[in-house]
């Protein structure tokens, strides 16, 4: 019983190599000189990339069958993707003009339905990166140039970038930290994380999810369908934050100048620092607080559907 047990066990395993196939890796430098733009594309793989020396962009690439090559069990034709496979490794999708470089175009379409192929992509510090995967996670780290990010189903790491930063997912959550420009974030179902570490304006939007913002210095629009909002900054700016259901918390400096409009249909609004308050009716008193702190300046406005706002 023992051996038939044995026998089992390696034909379900020498299947699972047969049927998976094998994945193969690429590796390619090309040489660059003065502003690099590099556009990255993978279907259904990651995208990381970070920053190396001014004269080269280094692109490694790791290349495996899409579907996992199921066909012994009618699932897909694992020769083809294998042989897709091969043919991807052999001449892989890079492109250059000058300084411009695309990586992961693939226009037949037999290849690009047959193939997954993540990337780990280093270029020089100053260059603009568009980033686009459509089932996998981006990653860039340590740029001085402006970035731009997308995935549909993935998360997206960003850490360190100089130059804006615009960046959405579909559906995953969505972290940017160290940012001095712009600072651009959305999610479809996902959290939103964005640190500044400049003065450029901030704006994010979840459909569903939780949004927190640290250093937030100038202007800030702050959104969710229904999720929590924290903000750790100075109102350098006009302030917009809304969820549709959720609470909202806001630290900022104790001698912080501001105008302030909170308001919760289902709630309280809870402020430690003093606001010289002006409301309409009694009514309000408990779900609305409009004033200003210490004399006033920007516009803040805070509204939740359903939650509590309270500012530290």
């Amino acid at each position: 019983m023992s051996r038939s047990k044995s026998l089992v066990v390696i034909a379900v395993v020498t299947v699972a190599q047969f049927a998976f196939g094998a994945e193969k890796t690429f590796s390619k430098t090309l040489n660059v000189n003065g502003a690099v733009t590099l556009e990255a594309t993978a279907g259904s793989g990651n995208i990381t990339i970070h920053s190396g020396d001014t004269t080269h962009i280094i692109v490694n690439g790791r290349v495996k069958p899409s579907n996992n090559g199921w066909s012994l069990f009618g699932m897909g034709d694992s020769d083809q993707q294998q042989k897709a496979v091969d043919a991807v490794a052999a001449n892989p999708p890079i492109e250059q003009n000058g300084s411009w470089v695309r990586v992961g175009r693939i226009d037949d379409e037999a290849l690009r339905r047959n193939v997954s192929i993540s990337y780990d992509i280093t270029v020089p510090r100053t260059t603009q990166v568009k980033a686009n995967s459509g089932s996998g996670d981006v990653r860039i780290d340590q740029l001085a140039g402006a970035v731009t990010a997308h995935t549909g189903s993935g998360n997206i790491r960003i850490h360190n970038i100089e130059g804006d930063v615009d960046t959405s997912a579909g559906s995953g959550d969505v972290e940017a930290t160290s940012i001095s420009g712009v600072a651009k974030a959305s999610t479809g179902s996902g959290n939103i994380h964005v640190e500044q570490s400049g003065n450029g304006y901030t704006r994010v939007s979840a459909g569903s999810g939780d949004v927190e913002v640290e250093g937030a210095k100038s202007s800030l629009d702050a959104r969710t369908g229904s999720g929590n909002i924290r903000v750790h900054g100075n109102v350098g700016g006009s302030w917009n934050i809304r969820t549709g259901s959720g609470d909202v918390v806001l630290t900022v400096p104790p001698d912080g100048k501001f105008t302030l409009y909170a308001h919760t249909s289902s709630g309280d609004v809870h402020s430690d620092l003093p606001v010289t308050t002006t409301v309409t009716s009694s009514s309000e008193e408990r779900h609305t607080v409009r004033g200003t702190v210490n004399g006033g300046g920007p516009q803040l406005d805070v509204n939740t559907g359903s939650g509590n706002i309270t500012i530290h």
